[in-house]
């Protein structure tokens, strides 16, 4: 896990980036915790919306406002891109497991 843990940090390519991302959905140990504590070290932009992501399918309740400033941020610093979808994703997903 050290090893993801600190390639998450500094990579960009999209293909660790997607494997990175259905390790962590499925991986015993859950990492919500080290993504918060990490968040602003992580470089790569898509890799953040990825990792949004897992704190919707493997956070709870707590994680909605972060999640929320989150796609505020993404639409309002790359409005030509698709970053905030998949925070959008991982809020709704936790807005029904919890708020329903």
């Amino acid at each position: 896990m050290p090893i993801i843990q600190k390639k998450i940090l500094t990579t960009g390519q999209d293909v660790f980036i997607e494997n990175a991302l259905k390790y962590l959905l499925r991986c015993k140990t859950n990492c919500c915790d080290w993504i918060v504590e990490n968040y602003q070290k992580i470089r790569s932009e898509y890799m953040k919306s990825m990792l949004c992501l897992v704190l919707g399918f493997r956070g709870d309740a707590s994680m909605i406002d972060f999640l929320i400033e989150e796609a505020k941020r993404f639409e309002r610093e790359y409005p030509d891109e698709t970053y905030d979808q998949g925070v959008a994703l991982a809020v709704q997903e936790l807005s029904v497991r919890f708020l329903n």
